[in-house]
């Protein structure tokens, strides 16, 4: 089952109702918002309160698909988390066009397309293009886990093309977005963004926007106890300990990014690490 977002939007807009208007007495501003612009599926209570204020049945905001675009989004997104770039390529062919009915499936569509053409098949320009069309679909600084997430990419394809000063603009720019905006996403996103802050502001040689989002994703972590990308979140803060000349510091977060890798078994991390670990010795 899918929430249609852009017609309860219709709806409300031809009733002359404002997100607040729909919201009173029902539900706050924020679950209309995210209804509307994210497909958001409420409980069914408010759906059904949605849904008689505004005088129209369930099943007009409501759509059944066997391939719901949701679903196939959260599998892509999590396959990506886990760097199975080609496993995702695979999933986004299951994507029939006319489901991406509004801004946020575009965004998403687009920034998936471009992961896959420059991680699969390393188009650069390709995936460049898509990213940009990814972020024209959302105002600058709006706040979106995705626009971060691409804007993160669109600073990884700089870096394959050498261009280090455009990398850490797109680094500086997420900098910018997460410290003025309260990111919407799920907690693995928010671990993910500040993950990829810190290697991409790293590779940058911007090492203390590098230190402090590896210490922002350890925090978040910890404080929801999870493993998530935590070999990661270690081995970035390793690596930017080892650029500020804190061996001793590094060397122990490396034996933590090692334990915590053999038990999540992350095999695309594993040479990274042992990597780093035998720059900074015993």
């Amino acid at each position: 089952m899918e929430l249609r977002g852009d017609q309860l939007k219709k709806y409300r807009i031809q009733k002359r109702m404002s997100q607040a208007d729909l919201a009173s007495g029902v539900c706050t501003q924020a679950t209309v918002s995210l209804m509307e612009n994210r497909n958001k599926l409420p409980g069914m209570p408010i759906l059904f309160a949605v849904c008689e204020r505004l005088g129209i049945q369930v099943e007009d905001l409501v759509a059944e698909d066997s391939h719901n675009l949701g679903d196939i989004f959260e599998k892509v997104n999590q396959l990506l988390m886990k760097h199975e770039y080609d496993l995702a390529a695979q999933a986004l062919n299951e994507i029939r066009i006319k489901q991406i009915r509004n801004a946020f499936d575009k965004q998403r569509y687009y920034y998936f397309i471009g992961v896959t053409q420059f991680y699969v098949n390393q188009d650069l320009n390709e995936a460049m293009f898509n990213f940009q069309l990814s972020n024209q679909e959302f105002s600058e600084n709006s706040g979106n886990v995705y626009q971060a997430l691409t804007t993160l990419e669109m600073g990884m394809v700089y870096l394959a093309q050498n261009n280090h000063k455009l990398a850490g603009q797109m680094a500086k720019r997420v900098s910018l977005l997460i410290d003025g905006n309260q990111l919407t996403g799920t907690v693995s996103q928010l671990i993910q963004v500040n993950v990829n802050l810190s290697k991409l502001a790293y590779e940058s040689n911007q090492i203390s926007i590098s230190l402090e989002s590896a210490e922002v994703a350890l925090k978040i972590c910890k404080l929801h106890g999870l493993l998530f990308l935590l070999d990661e979140v270690y081995l970035c803060l390793a690596k930017s300990n080892q650029a500020l000349g804190k061996i001793k510091e590094a060397k122990k977060q490396t034996m933590i990014a090692l334990a915590v890798n053999e038990v999540i078994d992350n095999n695309y991390l594993t040479e990274q690490i042992k990597v780093i670990s035998h720059k900074l010795g015993k």
